[in-house]
């Protein structure tokens, strides 16, 4: 029998043994765990695998080269001059975004691709809503109230709900609570 790692005539007492010597168990070990190892997929004739990026097709043009020197300005603006650590000192490096290229062609990778993907958000305007104001009127005659002016939205303010009476009302009450409870923290009473 051979050694599983080195492939080497093994010479032993056990038929059972793998491997030469302790190093090349300790070898073989390690790369189980590296990320080149090949994990067995099983894949039923039912399944249904949706169209993924790789299989979309981009001709580079001159307008998705300009639209990539965008995502790429973008991506290198969000990840450049950061810092991590438990101290928040430990400088990441820069992130550069540049075209690849094989054999003198320009080839899209996936993370192109992707980004290419992504639906391009449109900026929609709001409408036109009157500002709700209220005064004595109970929980439930203010949520219809809101309602009625914002047909479309499925959900309900907090500052209606909590009984406040217009937004700046409860946008004002929440900066004193806040100040309040500075206050308090920065007195060293530890309440």
């Amino acid at each position: 029998m051979k050694c599983l790692y080195c492939q080497k005539e093994l010479n032993g007492e056990r038929s059972t043994k793998k491997y030469c010597d302790d190093n090349c168990k300790l070898k073989a070990n390690r790369l189980k765990v590296s990320v080149s190892k090949i994990v067995p997929v099983s894949v039923s004739s039912d399944t249904v695998i949706p169209l993924s990026v790789s299989e979309e097709i981009f001709t580079v043009t001159p307008e998705i080269e300009k639209r990539l020197a965008e995502i790429y300005k973008a991506h290198e603006k969000k990840y450049s001059n950061r810092f991590r650590g438990a101290s928040g000192n430990v400088k990441v490096p820069d992130v550069k975004c540049t075209p690849y290229f094989e054999d003198g062609k320009r080839v899209l990778t996936e993370w192109e691709k992707a980004q290419l993907s992504e639906p391009v958000i449109v900026e929609v305007k709001e409408e036109e809503h009157k500002e709700l104001v209220f005064t004595n009127e109970t929980i439930e005659e203010r949520i219809n109230a809101y309602r009625e002016e914002y047909a479309g939205v499925t959900y309900i303010p907090n500052w209606i709900l909590h009984g406040f009476d217009s937004k700046d009302q409860a946008i004002k009450e929440a900066i004193k609570a806040v100040h309040k409870s500075v206050g308090v923290g920065n007195s060293g009473l530890g309440a």
